[in-house]
């Protein structure tokens, strides 16, 4: 298979970037652009995160274009999917394995999440269609970040986080299973009096 050597290139500078973003050697004096922004604006350690992501995207477009009618296309997909989340939760546990302070929702974990979806969406929509999910989720982030308020409390948004969690948790899980593991004992609802 004939890789696309701009492709590559582009991962390999945005690995590089990672890098240098996680690891700027004094993490008491780290030159400003390799820092989040605050709340409004962007440096480029913020593209990192959606760079990763076009990067998914075009992948997605250039491997399953000529794969879409294998038998076990499904099989791979979320395979790959659950290989990548689970890499995410090792890393995020890595070396420590502290389970009590887990961040489940990290980057590698979204990378996974994003890949299944987008994959399925590819192979089961018309291009016309998938430009409609795309304006459609562009319109209900932008009514999100409109009109929900934030106050420009970065927890407010952890917390949006958490709910969301919350009930994707809820949604998968039987609620004996919950009770069993623990999963949610710690759970309080944000925004709450």
């Amino acid at each position: 298979m004939k890789r696309l050597l701009s492709l590559d290139f582009f991962r390999g500078l945005t690995i590089a970037g990672m890098i240098i973003v996680n690891d700027p050697g004094s993490w008491s004096h780290v030159y400003a652009p390799l820092r989040h922004a605050e709340w409004n604006g962007a440096t480029p350690t913020d593209l990192v995160f959606p760079f990763f992501l076009f990067i998914v995207g075009v992948s997605i477009s250039l491997s399953l274009s000529k794969r879409k009618g294998s038998s076990n296309l499904y099989l791979k997909i979320f395979k790959r999917s659950i290989i990548i989340f689970l890499l995410g939760i090792f890393l995020a546990l890595f070396p420590k394995f502290d389970f009590e302070n887990l961040r489940v929702v990290g980057v590698l974990q979204r990378i996974a999440v994003v890949y299944l979806i987008c994959a399925i969406i590819y192979l089961n929509s018309s291009f016309k269609s998938q430009l409609k999910i795309g304006v459609g989720l562009l319109v209900f982030y932008w009514i999100t970040m409109m009109f929900v308020p934030f106050n420009g409390n970065i927890q407010e948004l952890s917390s949006l986080e958490t709910i969301l969690l919350h009930g994707l948790i809820v949604l998968l899980f039987p609620e004996e299973c919950i009770k069993e593991l623990g999963i949610l004992r710690d759970f309080t609802v944000p925004f709450q009096q």
